[in-house]
């Protein structure tokens, strides 16, 4: 996915269809099954070759580091504000899917934030 010519709006948009897809996958699981691999989505990966991660979500390629990310500025960053950062608590599919339901609530809000009038500048 080449992320560095894509609109913010279009990074937002492949971003939400990510975790849309990841989530559909993760309800067809055993909500009492633990997650396993190194981070915990061995199965995820090699079932739909995406994964909760920077490699997988547009935004994070947009936005390497956080720096500038609309989710960042609204929700505080990936690993100490939004939803994302309680994913690794869940240690289960049943626990995993209402964070990441959350996760891509915020995600979608960012569409319907308007850009303020004036910068500053």
């Amino acid at each position: 996915m080449i992320t560095f010519y894509m609109t913010k709006r279009m990074a937002i948009r492949h971003s939400l269809a990510h975790w849309r897809r990841m989530i559909v996958w993760a309800m067809a699981q055993d909500p009492s099954e633990q997650r396993r691999g190194a981070n915990g989505y061995q199965e995820m990966r090699e079932a739909i070759r995406e994964e909760p991660s920077g490699n997988s979500c547009a935004l994070c390629n947009k936005y390497s580091g956080c720096y500038y990310c609309p989710l960042d500025s609204i929700y505080g960053n990936c690993f100490s504000g939004n939803a994302f950062c309680r994913l690794k608590e869940s240690n289960t599919w049943g626990e995993w899917i209402p964070i990441a339901i959350k996760l891509a609530a915020q995600i979608e809000s960012l569409l319907y934030i308007k850009k303020p009038k004036h910068y500053g500048y």
